[in-house]
């Protein structure tokens, strides 16, 4: 795999950071500059990104959901055992979760959900990689073609307000399946809209957009570190193809980690506003009520911070992580991949 085509500007503004494209050939010349793929391309290679990435880490999501929930108690079985090497499995929240699951539902309790992910994973990437690719070129174009780090964080931004608009109703059906009682995704589907009308399936949605921080700070990131490494490499005449792949790799995996320790709260309170109706009690008046508990973005947070501190908001951060940090690495990877086996 040759970068002989590649130019390096030492200016971060100029620097051109499209997919290398590859080939069969182990001579076959790389271009940065090469002709861009259309928006159904990058539909196509992020849709089976975000299959991939889905399947894989599909246990993680059901675990991190139910942490993330109010209901996080009833999930765990965290009591009192004899002191023993494995003691520890009772006492971590996170690891009790995963031991009732796997007792009470058996293995298919980790795929709870998988279906409506599924159908809301393939569309969601392929839609979010569409849309940031397309905005990133129009972007660059008005730009007088010069590329920067602000164009990355405006493409994403696009992208995740598209994304966020268009996918919410799936990603409710998808929590609600994960932590209530529904024979399947239809019947999940009915009483929602039984209940709450269209309205309950635009549950969290401004939590979503809260989201697209996010996804900017990610992309921005990704785009950054995959350019410090295509300069690394050709600076060092490393331009095999193994050193691409570590590349998209690394840098997928690096933006994810940063990029969700900063923005980690609006997944907690994007899931709890996407719970069920439910009896409960009001924390500021002491009166019980039954209906959304969490039915805004501003009510939620009070909510959580009386009854569970600045902890609550980062209940299932240690789940989240290994499931959104894989993901996103196999994600990206498989989407690079496609991305240069149709560019080939």
């Amino acid at each position: 795999m040759s970068y002989s085509n590649i130019t390096v500007s030492p200016s971060n503004s100029s620097t051109d950071t499209s997919i290398p494209n590859t080939s069969s050939s182990s001579s076959a010349s790389v271009s940065l500059s090469s002709k861009p793929l259309s928006g159904w391309h990058h539909s196509l290679a992020g849709g089976i990104g975000g299959l991939a990435g889905a399947i894989v880490t599909a246990p993680f999501d059901v675990i991190r959901t139910r942490l993330q929930s109010s209901q996080s108690v009833q999930f765990a079985d965290i009591s009192s055992k004899p002191s023993s090497p494995f003691s520890f499995l009772y006492r971590s929240r996170t690891l009790s979760v995963v031991r009732k699951t796997f007792i009470t539902e058996g293995i298919a309790g980790f795929y709870l959900g998988l279906v409506p992910n599924l159908l809301g994973i393939i569309p969601s990437r392929a839609i979010q990689f569409a849309s940031y690719t397309q905005t990133k070129k129009y972007l660059i174009a008005a730009n007088s073609n010069v590329e920067s780090s602000a164009i990355h964080v405006l493409s994403g931004i696009s992208s995740g307000l598209i994304t966020a608009t268009l996918t919410n109703p799936i990603w409710v059906i998808k929590t609600r399946m994960q932590l209530g009682s529904y024979k399947n995704t239809l019947d999940c589907l009915i009483k929602t809209l039984k209940n709450e009308s269209v309205k309950g399936l635009y549950n969290g949605i401004t939590a979503s957009y809260l989201g697209i921080i996010e996804i900017s700070i990610q992309w921005a990131l990704y785009e950054k570190f995959k350019s410090i490494a295509a300069k690394s490499d050709y600076a060092r005449s490393n331009t095999s193809i193994s050193s691409t792949w570590l590349s998209y790799l690394g840098s997928a995996t690096a933006s994810k980690l940063l990029a969700s320790l900063i923005a980690y709260p609006h997944e907690v309170l994007r899931t709890r506003m996407r719970q069920m109706p439910m009896h409960y009690i009001d924390p500021i008046t002491n009166t019980k009520h039954f209906g959304s508990k969490y039915s805004s973005l501003l009510r939620s947070c009070r909510f959580i911070y009386i009854e569970e501190g600045i902890r609550g908001f980062y209940g299932g951060l240690t789940p989240h992580l290994f499931k959104t940090v894989p993901n996103a690495a196999v994600m990206f990877v498989t989407f690079e991949f496609i991305s240069d086996f149709m560019k080939s």
